[in-house]
């Protein structure tokens, strides 16, 4: 869609944003079949980065399936009769890596959403290693959060909430990467719905892996898996429910007042960039994953609303896309790290009508999926759009 201000309008810009959402669904489907079959069409991923997407994906199914093989077998321990004889034999640490294979091929891993949340993963990794200063400022007299004061340009109290969250925040930021500095996906930033599908689908796994070893005793295997699978999401799901260090620290920052553009902008210099996603979000009044969609999407068109509907001036909304893309490869950019289509967006959508689209974001997903479902002549291409 052209940017004149004939077509500048709510609904048209609710069309760019499904059309946008849409195609970045597209995008991230190819890249789920790179990562799981190979495949290589309509996406370019260099080994890096296609060695740290496995990698997370490895990662999330590991550690799903470690506490589930935990229950399995302490269940079983706890039984007088295991009534399954020799199945379990096969659920040992190294089952792991026959587990992923086994999920590879049946298409388990190739999920948008769980695709979508390692790509995120890789964005906020890359934008920290380029915007981040090394050795924490060792060789620059920026201001850290390690002086949360000087930071933020306001003298606080010693023992002030903000002070304790931001403390609790950096100890944290060192358990979003592994001992090799490569990221990884916690379970607070992964949405309920899909980590919850993630279970399932590691319980299917294990049942097909172990099946043939059952003998006539299926009913018991499945009984078993199931009841340690349903009390594994109820202890994940209570554990990942808990708020992240950078929410509650975004939260002390809005109730100490300092919750505005100003520290979005600095914490995204800084290289804080779960903590700028968080505040960003926050400030903004949507979800944080959809304002990764947000921020992180081809050409900037819904950053340049979101950026309308705060009323951010112009060449801070173009500094703010322009570090959004400092540390994504061209790949990623999809070519479109120019201002262009940003500054078109901005120039002709009013802070009224941009905070009509905003509103249209601040919905409850559910609502707004239904929203869109009962609307008449709605292409069937945006039907799953992302937002």
């Amino acid at each position: 869609m052209k940017a004149s201000s004939g077509e500048v309008s709510v609904p048209g810009l609710l069309r760019l944003a499904r059309s946008n959402a849409a195609n970045t669904r597209c995008t991230y489907a190819a890249l789920g079949e790179a990562l799981v079959n190979g495949g290589t069409a309509d996406v370019m991923v260099t080994d890096w980065q296609r060695s740290i997407l496995s990698q997370m994906l490895r990662q999330v199914v590991g550690d799903i399936y470690s506490s589930l093989r935990w229950l399995v077998l302490a269940e079983i321990e706890d039984e007088a009769d295991s009534g399954c004889g020799g199945a379990w034999s096969p659920i040992a640490p190294d089952s792991e890596v026959r587990l992923f294979s086994l999920m590879s091929r049946c298409g388990l891993l190739t999920d948008i959403a769980l695709i979508e949340a390692i790509t995120h993963r890789l964005y906020q990794h890359q934008l920290e290693q380029a915007t981040r200063p090394p050795d924490r400022n060792r060789w620059t007299n920026e201001p850290s959060l390690d002086d949360p004061h000087d930071f933020f340009g306001q003298l606080l109290p010693e023992f002030s909430p903000v002070n304790r969250r931001i403390a609790a925040y950096v100890v944290d930021r060192s358990r979003r990467t592994d001992r090799y500095g490569n990221p990884v996906l916690v379970p607070g930033e992964i949405e309920a719905r899909l980590y919850e599908r993630l279970h399932w689908r590691v319980a299917a796994a294990l049942r097909h892996m172990l099946a043939e070893q059952s003998g006539e005793n299926l009913h018991l295997l499945d009984a078993r898996i199931e009841t340690a699978a349903a009390e594994t999401i109820r202890h994940s799901l209570a554990i990942s429910a808990a708020p992240t260090s950078a929410a509650e620290a975004s939260r002390a920052l809005e109730s100490a007042g300092l919750l505005n553009i100003e520290t979005v902008h600095r914490l995204l210099k800084a290289g804080e960039i779960s903590l700028f996603e968080e505040c960003f979000g926050r400030l903004a009044g949507i979800r944080p994953v959809l304002l990764r969609r947000l921020i992180y999407e081809a050409g900037g068109q819904c950053f340049a609303v979101l950026a309308r509907a705060l009323d951010v001036e112009l060449d801070r909304a173009l500094t703010l896309f322009a570090l959004t893309r400092s540390g994504m490869t061209q790949q990623f950019c999809g070519g479109n790290g120019g201002s262009s289509p940003l500054q078109a967006i901005y120039d002709t959508v009013s802070v009224e009508d941009a905070n009509l689209v905003r509103a249209h974001w601040m919905r409850q997903p559910d609502f707004a999926c239904a929203l869109w479902e009962a609307e008449t002549n709605r292409s069937e291409d945006f039907r799953k759009a992302l937002h």
